[in-house]
């Protein structure tokens, strides 16, 4: 049946049902029909707009009119809200069909069919009365006589008419014994014999051998038996085209063998377990073997093929227990293999040993010629690994071609031609274009970027902090470790470490990068300055942004520009482009001994100041 929707509204100013939110006509009644499902969609109005209630808990359904304090012939406690505020909308959803409503129906009249729906709210005490009117029509109508009783039975008596959804005309009579009900095909019934045929003999027959048929014909009753006959453990077959037999008895887990057109079916022998079948030929019976052979003799080897075009699998599963030993043999004596290039993968770790050696005996002289042993993803080796002749990578790439210890690179030649890479963390993965960079130890050239070449560093973290420059040679811990330096040569531990000026040559410990005071000079670490040559322990330039300086000797300062300091003072007064001597006062002169034979050496404090000469045995003053 359908399902309609009615929209109702209850004024609780004025206690009525009405036709619209704040209007003034009351709800007429409602005409409804049984077995439909009604949607009662009401609206609680008040001060003429509809409200939404607080927290109610309804009690909704209909009952008998004028009797308000009877019982419900249909009840629901739901009622759905939709909406927020003036659009809120309460649904009570009832289907219009109980027992108790089926029984009211019965015994009513059309002046009596009167029922009531209402709605009750216990929390917010609302009680719709009075109730709207409703008037329910049955599904089916009655002609003729009053049925004589309403106890949910429909009698309808003869000669009478009753509709549910078809009407039909029952006989006017109680018909002869035996007689069934016949309709016209337009709603008229009668009585009519049973005309359907009877069964006077059922017989049945099966020819072919190994069923055979008992009790046959049936004429009034009985059992048509079906008998077969054959040897337990065997199994039937044709022994013609139209004749069956049984083979005999077969074997517990035998496998079964044709035996040809009209031939009896025989089994194999059971055999010990772990054997494989293996054709014997043409005609002849397969046989149990436990050395399988592929092919034949006088034949090309057998072909154990894998019909799936894009994987497949050959597992080799050994047995359970103490495996005792065990020897894979392939006797290949060819130059080849063909279809030996299948990557074989293992589901979990293997181990291959050997008392001796494991030997992989190829030819090949590259990476794309057979032969080769190629590992896709890791592999390990717990002791020492041989190699007779070359150890070919590919060419390295990010994630290739290189030689890995605990995860961190010890060697590659990432980036342009002519780059090589030895040391735990040397060279970078960013390199490309120039090329011809070498950095061998611990963190060698390890911040180098793109586009750089010609850099050499010997030592752990030689050349580790250049980023973009180039023409670098750095030897010693640390050596020349600045950001951008360009053709420097640092040869000594951190000797120019932190510079980032170019063309500077220093060999020393520290030589460079010194800082601290000699004989009255400041030596400070060299950043920008460039053009500077320095020769000696902790040798220096006084200015770190200074250039073309030189200075020799331990703890040597050189403090002008474009100038030469030989050996290390305490003063300094030495102007440009000129040649800076050792400075002491008279006091300080050493003796002249014959070894000092040739020494000059400046005098402060000598008059105006003079420049000294050992002759062998004493100092001569030059005027």
């Amino acid at each position: 049946m359908a399902t309609l929707d009615i929209e109702l509204y209850y004024d609780l100013d004025r206690r009525r049902w009405t036709t619209s939110a704040g209007g003034l006509a009351t709800q007429p009644s409602l005409f409804i029909g049984q077995s439909n499902t009604i949607d009662f969609k009401v609206r609680f109005v008040q001060g003429g707009v509809p409200i939404e209630l607080t927290n109610p808990s309804f009690i909704a359904g209909l009952k008998v009119t004028d009797d308000p304090l009877g019982d419900y012939l249909l009840l629901t406690t739901t009622g759905t809200k939709t909406g927020p505020g003036v659009t809120t909308i309460y649904t009570f959803t009832l289907l219009i069909d109980s027992v108790e409503l089926q029984a009211y129906l019965v015994g009513i009249t059309p002046s009596t069919n009167s029922t009531a729906f209402e709605v009750r709210d216990t929390v917010n005490n609302i009680a719709t009365l009075p109730a709207i009117t409703c008037s329910i029509l049955p599904d089916y109508t009655l002609t003729g006589a009053t049925p004589a009783a309403g106890s949910g039975t429909l009698v309808v008596d003869s000669g009478a008419t009753f509709t549910v959804h078809k009407t039909y005309a029952m006989p006017t009579d109680d018909g002869t014994d035996g007689f069934v009900l016949k309709t016209n095909g337009a709603g008229v019934g009668s009585w009519v014999a049973n005309t359907a045929g009877a069964v006077t003999s059922v017989a049945q027959s099966f020819t072919g051998g190994i069923v055979s048929v008992g009790g046959s014909p049936v004429t009034t009753s009985g059992t048509l038996a079906l008998t077969v006959a054959g040897t337990s453990g065997g199994i039937p077959y044709f022994s013609s085209g139209t004749a069956w037999a049984s083979s005999g008895a077969m074997g517990a887990g035998a496998l079964v063998v044709g035996g040809g057109a009209g031939a009896t079916p025989t089994a194999l022998a059971a055999v010990a377990s772990g054997r494989i079948l293996t054709s014997m030929g043409t005609l002849t019976n397969p046989a149990y073997s436990a050395t399988p052979t592929l092919g034949f003799a006088g034949s090309i080897l057998g072909t154990l093929r894998l019909e799936n075009l894009t994987s497949g699998s050959i597992t080799i599963t050994p047995p359970t227990g103490a495996l005792g030993t065990v020897t894979l043999t392939l006797p290949i004596t060819s130059t080849t293999l063909a279809g030996l290039s299948v990557a074989q993968t293992f589901s979990a770790a293997q181990t291959f040993s050997s008392t001796v050696s494991l030997t992989l005996d190829t030819d090949a002289t590259s990476s794309t010629a057979g032969g080769t042993l190629t590992v896709t993803g890791g592999a390990s080796v717990s002791k020492k690994l041989f190699v007779g002749t070359l150890l070919d990578l590919v060419a390295t790439t990010s994630t290739a071609g290189q030689i890995t210890q605990a995860g961190t690179r010890i060697l590659h030649t990432f980036g342009g031609g002519g780059n090589f890479f030895a040391g735990t963390g040397a060279g970078t993965l960013t390199l490309s274009g120039t090329g011809h960079n070498c950095g061998i130890g611990y963190g060698s050239l390890a911040s180098l970027g793109a586009n750089n070449g010609y850099n050499t560093g010997l030592g752990s973290y030689s050349l580790n902090g250049v980023t973009s420059g180039s023409g670098n040679m750095g030897i010693g811990y640390g050596a020349a470790g600045g950001a951008n330096c360009s053709n420097t040569t640092a040869v000594g531990f951190q000797s120019l470490n932190g510079t980032s000026g170019g063309s500077n040559v220093a060999i020393g410990f520290n030589t460079g990068q010194a800082t601290g005071a000699i004989g009255g000079l400041t030596s400070l670490a060299i950043t920008t300055g460039d053009n500077n040559t320095l020769l000696g322990t902790n040798a220096g330039i006084t200015s770190a942004t200074g250039t073309y300086r030189t200075a020799i000797g331990s703890g040597s300062r050189c403090n002008v520009n474009n100038s030469i300091k030989l050996g290390r003072d305490h003063t300094s007064t030495v102007p440009g482009d000129m040649v800076s001597l050792p400075s002491v006062l008279t006091a300080n002169l050493p003796v002249a001994t014959a070894a000092m034979a040739g020494a000059i050496i400046y005098v402060s404090d000598d008059g105006a100041g003079h420049i000294n000469f050992c002759n062998g045995s004493s100092w001569a003053r030059i005027n």
